[in-house]
């Protein structure tokens, strides 16, 4: 009768097991983490040299994104390209870190964009041109004593990094993605 129990509780053991990793790999529960380049930081600091930046590209792609009624996790990728130049003597500029802001843009029971005062009188919904999320991506320039550069020398840049974001609701989800002059949306279908 014992050694029944004893049988009977390691089985169990193993299919709870089984099934929690069904769910946590299996139906992708557990998204990885993002990779990155460049250090990231969501805190606002003092950033006096931010006129070297020019950013010329950005491109964004969807990396990872199983979304199911378990997971609501993606991992997109973003590469930003530009030029960095200072008029001022040796004082070379680099990209030490990246500032990411993500914003959630709330609609009304309606479906009217929300205002902090009240309802806006549109009838719009989200779309590409209307994305219910907004994430801004700012290289933070710094500088370092340099010999070899020389004032206005300019300096191409490029870094790739990902960053996980999370989906709102079921259907679809829309990010605009934006850094300097450029916007990219995405859209990430959350299904059940």
């Amino acid at each position: 009768m014992k050694k029944r129990l004893i049988f009977g509780l390691i089985i169990s053991i193993i299919v709870i097991i089984g099934v929690i990793y069904f769910l946590g790999f299996g139906l992708g529960f557990n998204t990885r983490h993002a990779r990155t380049e460049i250090p990231v930081t969501y805190k606002v600091g003092w950033w006096s040299n931010q006129k070297a930046l020019t950013v010329t590209n950005l491109k964004v792609t969807i990396v990872e994104s199983k979304l199911s009624m378990f997971n609501n996790h993606s991992i997109i990728s973003y590469e930003i390209k530009g030029k960095l130049s200072l008029p001022r003597g040796t004082w070379q500029p680099y990209i030490e870190e990246v500032h990411i802001c993500e914003r959630n843009i709330q609609l009304s029971s309606e479906g009217h964009i929300a205002t902090n005062k009240s309802i806006a009188n549109t009838k719009e919904t989200w779309d590409e041109s209307n994305p219910q999320v907004i994430i801004e991506i700012t290289p933070i320039v710094d500088t370092k004593k340099s010999n070899s550069y020389n004032a206005g020398d300019v300096i191409d840049f490029s870094f790739k990094n990902e960053h996980k974001i999370q989906s709102l609701w079921w259907g679809k989800n829309y990010y605009k993605i934006k850094c300097g002059d450029f916007e990219k949306v995405i859209v990430l279908d959350q299904n059940k």
